[in-house]
């Protein structure tokens, strides 16, 4: 009995010493997690603090009273070439007058929404990202898009515009236009005509029509525009009174329209 009596506590500590390394391991490894786990929160919330849309600094343009310019993103742009895009001219088109730059700027019924205007080239990587979410803002009814063909990257970017712009007059320009901004294509004749059969248009018409003088007066009038806010590049933008040359995320985008839609002002 004396025996069992004192070898029982020597038992107990050695017992009590095994667990206790046991729960300082256990205490290492949860410590070890929950600090892994803070610096994986820390990270996330330091890109979502980054690349969060941030609120929008306005700067006045001298020459266009109560319109206001905001930075982009990233643009597309040609090679300096002062002939191409304008095939139709040996001379630069010039600015669009300012008693009809509204009128020409922002075509059609805008109604009580936001008015966008988009200048796009085909060949542009970001318009491509961009046109999609813009017609989705169209469908919802938040904007009303006027979308100007600016052709300023390749030749083919011309062809392309009078293309879209010939299908117009077949009232498919907004199907013509997603089905070529989905494609990888060089806009031969006998391209434009497949992707014109498709949709459904009369192809020998679309031919004719893309070198007809609408098709031409059209783009001079998308030109002189440009000229006038001094758009270089592909995409540029001008969200109701708000000029942006530059990609913009959709987050981003969508702020911009929210700052028209609560203060429009009084430019168009």
């Amino acid at each position: 009995m004396s025996l069992i009596m004192f070898e029982l506590p020597e038992y107990y500590r050695k017992k009590a010493s095994v667990n206790m390394q046991e729960v300082t391991r256990n205490h290492n490894r949860r410590g070890l997690l929950l600090g892994a786990a803070g610096l994986v929160s820390a990270y996330i919330a330091l890109r979502w603090w980054s690349s969060r849309p941030k609120h929008p600094v306005y700067e006045q343009i001298d020459d266009l009273p109560g319109f206001r310019r905001v930075t982009g993103g990233e643009v597309s742009r040609a090679a300096f070439n002062p002939l191409i895009g304008l095939e139709a001219s040996d001379d630069p088109v010039p600015p669009i007058p300012l008693d009809q730059l509204c009128g020409a700027l922002f075509q059609g019924d805008k109604g009580s929404t936001v008015p966008v205007a988009f200048f796009t080239d085909y060949y542009c990587p970001y318009c491509r990202v961009m046109s999609k979410y813009l017609a989705d803002s169209k469908a919802r009814g938040d904007i009303a898009l006027t979308v100007h063909e600016m052709p300023i990257l390749t030749e083919a970017s011309e062809t392309a515009a009078r293309a879209a712009l010939a299908a117009g007059e077949q009232d498919a320009y907004e199907t013509f236009n997603r089905r070529l901004m989905r494609s990888n294509f060089v806009p031969s004749p006998g391209f434009l005509t497949m992707l014109a059969e498709s949709v459904g248009l009369d192809a020998p018409r679309l031919l004719r029509e893309m070198n007809g003088d609408k098709t031409t007066s059209q783009l001079m009038i998308s030109k002189a525009v440009a000229a006038r806010f001094g758009f270089f590049a592909t995409p540029s933008m001008v969200i109701g009174r708000t000029v942006v040359v530059g990609a913009l995320s959709e987050a981003e985008f969508a702020l911009l329209v929210a700052a028209e839609a609560a203060d429009p002002g009084n430019v168009c």
